[in-house]
């Protein structure tokens, strides 16, 4: 056995040899919050629980964002209602200016033939102007308030975008594959924004976080393939092929309860061996590797 035994420290004898490296079982965990805030109305999990990745695992009431929807679908109607069709109100002005260019047209021809008087050609003339110009005055006018109307559409339409996405965010999507560690709340209870609902991992594929010393680290490669003794207690281990994925970048502190081959060093390295798990391996639990070369 790796660590100390009980016998051993009753009679003073020598420890055993320290481990190539030592540490505890992780394993990557996500924790689920809320995105909005309000009662939790339905929470199908419980600690134990293994979920998919995509599965809605519950649902925070929405009641406020789809009454604030419908208020808003309602401005839009009204809105659309209230706006001005252009072609519409300037028909009557159009129609009269069409007259009045044609009765031109015909007192042109009755001044050329003599049988019509310059004023009443300057007067048809001047008519013909001011239509013109009350057209497009009109126009403009109109034109601007459906503009604006449109744009309050556009405002509203992006308010109905952010409830839409509100209701979205109320069903709990259960974020990644894996087993539910911690469960930190209950339906019926109130979520605030961004509180914590549960914590997932996964437990196939455990990672044994391991401290080396700097001597030892800079023997190791990443992808290198490295033996990993578990501890159960009562001189019971197992043993498991796991892979080195990560070293830090700085050294560190020996943490309390971890042992190194060299023992004298005050700094080490940490770094995270990948196991894969047979349903025996534990968050938390100790773990230490064996050197490269043994056999």
């Amino acid at each position: 056995m790796l660590i100390l035994s009980a016998a051993a420290l009753m009679c003073g004898c020598e420890k055993s040899p320290a481990p190539f490296a030592s540490g505890t079982m992780e394993t990557a965990e996500t924790l689920v919050s809320s995105e909005i805030s309000g009662k939790i109305t339905e929470l199908k999990l419980e600690e134990g629980d293994e979920i998919e990745a995509g599965k809605v695992v519950g649902k925070i009431d929405d009641t406020q964002f789809r009454l604030q929807m419908k208020n808003l679908q309602a401005q839009i109607s009204a809105l659309k209602s209230s706006s001005p069709e252009v072609a519409l109100q300037l028909s009557a002005l159009e129609e009269r200016l069409a007259k009045q260019r044609a009765e031109k047209a015909r007192t042109e021809r009755l001044l050329a033939a003599k049988s019509a008087n310059k004023k009443t050609l300057d007067d048809i003339v001047s008519e013909i102007g001011y239509l013109e110009r009350t057209i497009a005055a009109k126009k403009s006018t109109l034109d601007k308030s459906v503009l604006e109307i449109a744009g309050k559409i556009r405002a509203l339409s992006a308010q109905i975008e952010i409830c839409e996405d509100n209701i979205k965010k109320s069903e709990i999507v259960n974020p990644v594959s894996g087993t539910v560690l911690v469960k930190y709340a209950e339906q019926n209870e109130v979520a605030a924004f961004s509180s914590p609902i549960y914590k997932i991992g996964s437990l196939k594929e455990m990672r044994l976080r391991a401290y080396f010393s700097a001597a030892d680290i800079s023997r190791l490669k990443i992808g290198q393939k490295l033996a990993v003794v578990a501890d159960f207690g009562e001189d019971q281990t197992r043993r498991y092929e796991g892979v080195l994925i990560w070293v830090a970048s700085q050294s560190e502190f020996t943490p309390k309860g971890i042992r190194t081959r060299d023992e004298r060093a005050d700094l080490v390295y940490a770094a995270k061996i990948a196991v894969k798990n047979d349903g025996y391996l534990k968050i938390g639990q100790y773990a230490e590797v064996e050197y490269p070369n043994e056999k």
